[in-house]
């Protein structure tokens, strides 16, 4: 059975993955990021994830807001393990271990809809909570 990491968002009963690809994955609101984060505390290119057989390192794209790893702010990069905690800005994730991609909630993106856009992005909707952009 094939492993896969995931980054867990619950909030409220709802329960987003991000999945972690093999590689470089790039995280933040740009379009151009492999897991994008539409919340105002995130940054257009805010941390990177690097998982290479099977071991997975966080580090710090010099965030407005910072990243964190088990409550503590990144200085440099760090190893990480299934159940560590991971937060960039004011999103907080726990890092799992899966047997298979978890179901139909994993995701490439979350939009949170109190977001205000920044550097010329297109407006948000002005709803209130999250939803999965792409499935």
């Amino acid at each position: 059975m094939v492993k896969v990491f995931v980054l867990k968002y619950l909030d409220a009963g709802n329960q987003f993955f991000l999945t972690i690809s093999e590689g470089i994955n790039d995280i933040g609101r740009a379009k151009q990021c492999h897991l994008q984060i539409h919340h105002k505390s995130i940054s257009r290119w805010h941390a990177r994830v690097i998982l290479l057989d099977e071991s997975i390192w966080l580090d710090d794209l010099e965030s407005t807001n910072g990243t964190f790893h088990n409550g503590r702010k990144l200085e440099s990069s760090v190893h990480l393990e299934a159940g560590d905690m991971v937060q960039f800005g004011d999103i907080q994730f726990k890092l799992s271990l899966e047997n298979s991609r978890p179901d139909t909630r994993t995701t490439e993106a979350i939009e949170f809809f109190d977001a205000t856009p920044k550097d010329n992005e297109d407006p948000v909707d002005n709803r209130t909570g999250l939803i999965p952009v792409r499935a």
